[in-house]
């Protein structure tokens, strides 16, 4: 478990060509630390997650050569268990402290009958 004082508040997952939204989807995030923060979208295909660890480094980190300044971010990733849509992923490489995020993925259809 990451906590933090960062929120993502909305995640919506969307099809990509109709843009409704995508209930039943899963929506992880690994934070640079590790670990995992997992959330299933709703019928409104929205999921949300508090207690969020910042990323790596902090807006307030004295940059003085001490601490590392390598940016070190989040990954998202967004599947649906049936199968019917492309997977997501992306980085989430700058969420300060206090931060409040809202997030739209749009999935692919992979087709079929």
């Amino acid at each position: 478990t990451c906590l933090g004082d960062a929120l993502i508040e909305l995640i919506n997952v969307l099809d990509a060509g109709t843009n409704f939204p995508i209930k039943g989807t899963i929506v992880k995030l690994t934070p640079y630390t590790g670990g995992e923060i997992v959330r299933t979208t709703g019928n409104d295909g929205v999921g949300s997650m508090n207690n969020v660890l910042e990323t790596w480094p902090p807006a307030d980190l004295p940059g003085d050569g001490y601490y590392k300044q390598t940016v070190l971010g989040h990954s998202l990733s967004v599947t649906h268990p049936s199968g019917t849509y492309s997977s997501s992923s992306q980085s989430i490489l700058i969420l300060q402290r206090n931060d409040t995020l809202t997030i739209t993925v749009k999935l692919q259809s992979k087709g079929g009958v």
